[in-house]
């Protein structure tokens, strides 16, 4: 029993590190257009709080609507 209780605790352990870890280390992503993403709308839509969208020089006509209030769009020289 008491090697059982040892392997159940080192899970748990385990288990909370890993989502600590990702949480901690998943980190913003940074997401090009047009090269990942053909507009920019794309690229809002799938984007993450903290997430990065870089914006290759170009015309895009598209509008975009953004809910997120923490993305970075910028371009070049940004």
């Amino acid at each position: 029993m008491k090697t059982f209780m040892t392997v159940q605790s080192k899970s748990a352990i385990a288990g909370v590190a890993f989502v600590l870890a990702s949480a901690i280390g998943g980190g913003a992503a940074v997401r090009l257009v047009p090269a990942e993403y053909s507009t920019i709308q794309a690229a809002v839509d799938v984007a993450a709080s903290g997430d990065t969208i870089q914006v290759a020089p170009g015309v895009y006509t598209n509008q975009v609507v953004i809910t997120n209030s923490n993305l970075t769009l910028s371009g070049p020289g940004a």
